[in-house]
């Protein structure tokens, strides 16, 4: 057992050498509500799921990992993707707005730490010039609130919401 008081995270870009702590995240970030079991990761091999993690690292690809410390592992992630209209995403919006993908594992949530990752990675977005950033998330996710506090507005309400923040 480590002592807490030595606990801290650190942000690090999302390189391609992450690729399956991509794929975690991707499971991770499926909302599930509290009184249901989690879906099986067979559900990571279906290619509307697929298309978020598979080949990480591509052109266009950007990403944080929150890494912790003392243990040296990742425990969240932040990371856009764009897609072209014919294999959209959930929360598709145009091409040349990146779908964003979010979650941290279960025993580090509630620590303010999924605010500050996704803060950096809209830092990251805007200086990269993209003009938003995009997702598609459940109404019941207390993650919502989140969205709704750095600016993101629901655009469209087929299925669950799909909400955007435009930078300005």
């Amino acid at each position: 057992m480590f002592n807490s008081r030595y606990e801290r995270y650190e942000l690090e870009p999302l390189l391609r050498s992450r690729r399956d702590f991509v794929k975690e995240i991707t499971y991770q970030a499926i909302y599930v509500a509290p009184a249901l079991p989690p879906p099986g990761r067979d559900i990571l091999k279906s290619p509307e799921i697929k298309k978020y993690y598979e080949h990480w690292g591509k052109k266009g690809d950007i990403g944080l990992v929150l890494v912790h410390y003392p243990s040296e592992q990742p425990v969240g992630g932040a990371f856009v993707r764009l897609y072209p209209k014919d294999k959209a995403g959930y929360g598709f919006v145009s091409e040349k707005i990146p779908e964003l993908n979010i979650a941290l594992l279960p025993d580090h949530r509630g620590k303010g730490q999924g605010s500050r990752l996704l803060t950096a990675l809209l830092d990251e977005l805007r200086k990269a010039g993209f003009p938003g950033v995009s997702l598609s998330v459940d109404r019941q996710n207390p993650a919502m609130k989140l969205y709704e506090k750095l600016g993101f507005v629901v655009v469209k309400e087929e299925g669950n919401p799909t909400m955007l923040l435009q930078f300005s």
